[in-house]
């Protein structure tokens, strides 16, 4: 039987943001689909949008993937250290460039960006299931998320409890979730966290 998500601040409104975000990241990083830096989880820090593409890549449990293959982008603004994570989403339709040949890499991340790259990676298409200026209104139409909707606060601490609903969702005209596919492709490293959050 499949594990379906459930965040328990949906039942315990009473958390404080700050510890559904340590929560999230807690749970995911036990699944082996995030981390932090070398000062922790830092989930008070906005991302750049080189960082949230390595989020966004891990979540999907390709990390290893990105890192032995060799996926090429065009863009001359991102570090080495995140070239194949932003090589592999490029080539995988998950996150574009600002340009021609630049992607932005030390930017900050908005919402409304980081929201798009998830949108993408369960199968929706930004130029034709949503714009991604109204990536947050669209996400809370499909029970990813109903806030984020001042981009200029978003932080890794949003993007984990971004990232820890995506899981229970399912791709898009599938009803195959995103925690059942990397069960199936043996992409995490435990079944169950041990953290707040829980998986039934």
């Amino acid at each position: 039987v499949f594990v379906a998500l459930i965040l328990l601040a949906y039942s315990l409104p009473a958390f404080a943001a700050t510890t559904e975000a340590q929560q999230a990241a807690e749970s995911l990083s036990e699944l082996g689909l995030f981390q932090g830096t070398e000062k922790g989880f830092e989930l008070d820090r906005a991302p750049t949008r080189q960082e949230a593409v390595v989020m966004l890549v891990r979540l999907l449990g390709q990390e290893k993937t990105a890192q032995n293959g060799a996926y090429q982008h065009p863009f001359t603004d991102v570090a080495s250290w995140a070239s194949p994570y932003v090589g592999y989403a490029y080539q995988n339709g998950l996150a574009q460039g600002t340009g021609a040949t630049t992607f932005g890499g030390q930017q900050l991340t908005t919402a409304p960006q980081y929201l798009t790259f998830v949108l993408r990676a369960l199968g929706y298409r930004s130029e034709t299931d949503f714009s991604w200026q109204e990536a947050p209104a669209f996400a809370g139409q499909i029970g990813l998320t109903g806030g984020y909707q001042n981009a200029n606060s978003f932080t890794r601490g949003d993007a984990a409890v971004i990232s820890w609903q995506a899981l229970s969702l399912p791709y898009k005209g599938s009803e195959t979730t995103l925690l059942e596919r990397l069960q199936q492709q043996g992409g995490l490293t435990v079944q169950t966290p041990s953290s707040g959050l829980q998986v039934h």
